[in-house]
């Protein structure tokens, strides 16, 4: 299903509600680049790696996400896949800024990227860290400083106001209205103080209610009301209201990342760390000084766990199965010749679901979301059909459900089977075998 911002609104919950039916979900990025300053190295710690990236995830752009959930269903697992395109909001003083790297721009084209689609129709977003600071300085409102009136203009216009108002006024009634002249945004804000002190003196129970009114193709003007002092109190508490609920809809698509860690579901990646690092840094907030305050803040995000399907086909054991490729579409491909050989659970789309029903193009974030989590429903039969050394189950930092529950044949039951591959995320070319959100780190073999 694609979604862009003309259906956002209306796929939110359907997105909600496949977070929260699902088994497992998995996903993917599109990015304006890669790499920022200095190259990687194999022999780069973890915090020179974390280093590199997290520069270029506070750079480069998220540009298009692939979300797809599957749930185990009568013996099969049946996927709800969303591809969205993203472009950042600019609300409030925030205009995002970011860096495009040639290469992957091109590569980008050359697999059919939509460029206008990305830039006229992305889903808007604001991090949810820039939100909640909008919403305390909301919150915390202070009272402008009073605008000091010293020019004859601006006298004049005062004195005209005052008069203007107040003949009407003399004669107006409950609920009468005023509209007052067009006029410049500073004057607009000297009306407000006016009419704010205005009000002020009033003595009885009546109140002055101003607003802006935004006609299209006409000037701003502003609307004066006679009603009662109760009526401006709770016309200013819902306006209130209105801006906090605006500054939540303005979150846009972070909106989702947030509900990937409160959906309660574990996620799955393909070489992953990239996508976890830009989408943090991106949707959320900035990204910690260190990989370890990093991982800190990916485990608390993600509490029931992160999968890498390309740290688990570089296993020792996969290494004849898939020859030696770690590659997304290679990995995808040659397990589904397998699970067609050896009868395992089918991978449906839902119903309504049909953007991939006659197969997809790799490098559409959607589509490779949907390869990320059809190979991992696989890899979990080859391992619990094949697996012949029992796994070492590692213990979570916290209790999370069981990825299937009830009575399970044996390629269904995860927790066994997938537990000890959990939150072990593939560093590409490094000879660090992958870095764990939880737990020890692994030594390299060639610096042990």
């Amino acid at each position: 299903m694609e979604v862009t911002s003309a259906n956002f609104a209306e796929i939110l919950p359907v997105v909600k509600e496949a977070l929260n039916e699902c088994t497992f979900w998995a996903i993917d990025n599109e990015f304006t680049g890669l790499s920022m300053g200095k190259p990687n190295d194999t022999i780069d710690s973890l915090e020179e790696r974390y280093e590199k990236l997290a520069n270029g995830a506070k750079n480069f752009l998220v540009i298009q996400f692939g979300l797809s959930t599957f749930r185990w269903v009568e013996n099969k697992w049946v996927s709800k896949t969303f591809n969205f395109y993203v472009f950042p909001s600019s609300v409030r003083g925030y205009d995002k800024r970011f860096t495009c790297q040639t290469s992957s721009i091109s590569f980008l084209a050359s697999h059919g990227f939509d460029f206008n689609k990305f830039v006229h129709q992305g889903v808007p977003f604001l991090p949810i860290q820039t939100v909640n600071k909008l919403l305390e300085q909301v919150d915390k409102q202070q009272p402008r400083d009073p605008i000091v009136i010293s020019s004859e203009n601006d006298k004049k216009f005062v004195s005209d106001l005052r008069d203007q108002v107040g003949a009407w006024w003399l004669h107006a009634e409950n609920n009468d209205t005023l509209m007052l002249s067009p006029c410049n945004s500073y004057l607009r804000a000297v009306s407000y103080q006016v009419l704010d002190e205005m009000q002020a003196q009033l003595a009885d129970a009546s109140g002055l209610l101003v607003q802006k009114v935004e006609a299209e193709g006409a000037p701003v003007q502003l609307q004066v009301s006679r009603v009662t002092a109760e009526y401006v109190h709770m016309a200013k508490f819902n306006d209130l209201q209105l801006k906090k609920q605006a500054l939540i809809n303005s979150a846009g698509f972070s909106q989702v990342v947030v509900m990937l860690g409160e959906c309660g579901k574990p996620g799955v990646g393909h070489n992953c760390l990239l996508d976890l690092l830009y989408s943090m840094e991106q949707f959320l907030g900035p990204l910690p000084a260190s990989f370890l305050q990093w991982r800190h803040l990916a485990a608390g995000h993600f509490q029931a766990g992160i999968f890498d399907t390309s740290h688990i086909a570089k296993l020792p054991r996969f290494e004849r199965l898939f020859k030696g490729s770690s590659a997304l579409e290679h990995v995808h491909t040659t397990l589904l010749k397998l699970a067609a050989e050896k009868g395992y659970p089918p991978v449906q789309h839902a119903e309504g679901f049909t953007l991939y029903s006659a197969g997809g193009a790799a490098h559409d974030a959607g589509y490779d979301a949907f390869m990320t989590g059809a190979a991992f429903a696989r890899l979990l039969s080859v391992m619990a059909l094949d697996e012949e050394e029992p796994s070492s189950v590692v213990q979570a930092d916290v209790e999370v459900p069981q990825l299937v529950p009830g009575p399970l044949p044996a390629h269904a039951n995860l927790e066994e089977v997938a537990e000890e591959h959990k939150n072990k995320i593939n560093i590409h070319g490094s000879d660090i075998p992958y870095c764990a959100l939880r737990g020890d780190q692994p030594t390299p073999p060639s610096r042990g």
